[in-house]
């Protein structure tokens, strides 16, 4: 809900009519138009693959790749818009941060289900209660004459309550191997038990026969990891980028954490990419990030929010009420909030940034691609979009473009009444 107790509403009267402010169109040469990530603007052998969050510093278009198409593994690209050369960093947040150690080794048969208890020490690994962890399985041993298809679950004390699972999730073997991340139990344990695909109350059954046993078989090992909550250490557990802002000086980074999927931002030099801060913010979906005079605002689902920059507290939060939304991507255009709605029909909302008030919208036959994801804002581009997926190629798409008429958004009924109701009272004084 809007917390009102930080900003003024402003004064109502008369029946308001709400537009989406907009200039005079230009044509830009800087980014003109569409254009495909993999085309030669981008410079030779440059192509991003997942076009996700924007941000404007300068001259410099940042783009975030999570899942870039000439590694596969999270980028940076910066496209000078002036000259088009195009540099890329490497982010290296998609490991788990730590050397991982390897705990033991296991055999899986048909049918059965493995069992691990790790205590302080194992794996030459010191932890203590609440420490956080990721244990990953390898799958893929040399030598084996198969490679199971694993799944793993992760348990409190004594093996009581199954606490999450998951099946492929492991940067180790060969795609079918299982992660999670986690604390550490109470009683200083770390309890695990490892079954076959698809077995996921590890009951060594198979869950869509469930009076068959999984037929999954073969060795893995067992490794893990105690994790390090520093900057430097939440940032190298980042993992799903969405999310892109930028401050004059620096880049804010939105995603999950690795370990246990809660929501993660970093802040990082955006020459060097060098950590300068990272914290874990109170949403849920860092999926859209904007930064403008000192705030910074995140959008995920169908919830956006003003956070403290510094540490992600929650200063100012709003649900949206319109069915089918979902915030993909944000921006800020001097005035207002550009808020990405990426559901069919994807629409930009301009919104006040004090009340979350909705000020206008930009409908999708205005818009220029046909699933915008990351939003950014100059005043020589106008509003810049990502596409990631056009379905025509491994590659997406990024336009830019200035809408030529304002939009007009109608009233809320409750506006228009309370309107209509101040000026009946204007004229019953007059008389």
């Amino acid at each position: 809900m809007l917390n009102r107790s930080a900003h003024r509403l402003p004064a109502l009267s008369g029946a308001l009519m709400l537009a989406l402010s907009t200039g005079t169109a230009q044509a830009s040469s800087l980014l003109p138009g569409v254009f495909e990530t993999s085309d030669a603007v981008l410079g030779t052998g440059v192509g991003i693959g997942d076009p996700e969050g924007l941000a404007i510093i300068g001259d410099t278009l940042y783009v975030v790749d999570d899942d870039n198409a000439d590694g596969g593994t999270a980028a940076l690209f910066a496209i000078d818009l002036n000259t088009h050369i195009t540099s890329r960093i490497d982010l290296g947040f998609q490991g788990t941060g730590s050397t991982l150690s390897l705990l033991d080794v296991g055999t899986l048969t048909p049918g059965g289900v493995v069992e691990f208890t790790f205590i302080d020490g194992a794996g030459g690994l010191n932890f203590a209660p609440g420490d956080g962890f990721i244990i990953e399985l390898d799958n893929d041993i040399p030598g084996a004459t198969s490679a199971p298809d694993l799944t793993l679950g992760t348990f409190d004390a004594g093996f009581t309550t199954l606490l999450d699972t998951d099946d492929d999730s492991s940067s180790l073997g060969n795609g079918v191997a299982p992660a999670l991340g986690g604390t550490v139990n109470t009683d200083g344990t770390i309890n695990i038990r490892v079954s076959g695909f698809p077995d996921f109350d590890f009951d060594g059954n198979d869950d869509i026969s469930p009076t068959t046993p999984h037929g999954e078989a073969g060795n893995f090992d067992v490794f893990g990891t105690i994790l390090d909550d520093s900057p430097a250490g939440l940032a190298s557990r980042l993992d799903d980028l969405e999310g892109l802002a930028a401050s004059p000086t620096s880049l804010f980074l939105g995603g999950e954490d690795r370990a246990g999927g809660a929501a993660l931002i970093v802040e990082i030099d955006p020459i060097t990419g060098a950590v300068l801060n990272a914290f874990k913010p109170d949403i849920t979906d860092p999926d859209a990030l904007t930064f403008f005079d000192g705030r910074l605002f995140a959008g995920g689902s169908d919830t956006l929010s003003e956070l403290d920059p510094t540490d992600g507290t929650v200063l100012n939060q709003s649900t949206f009420s319109f069915s089918d939304f979902e915030i993909e991507g944000l921006a800020y255009d001097g005035s207002a909030l550009l808020v990405g709605n990426n559901i069919d029909p994807e629409s930009i909302l301009r919104v006040d940034p004090d009340t979350f008030a909705v000020l206008g919208t930009l409908g999708e036959d205005l818009l220029p691609i046909t699933d915008p994801v990351g939003l950014a804002f100059s005043e020589t581009l106008g509003i810049v979009l990502s596409d990631p997926d056009i379905g025509t190629s491994d590659f997406g798409q990024i336009a830019s473009f200035q809408p030529t008429a304002p939009i007009p958004l109608p009233a809320p009924a409750w506006l228009l009444l309370s309107g209509l109701a101040a000026l009946a009272l204007v004229r019953r004084r007059a008389a």
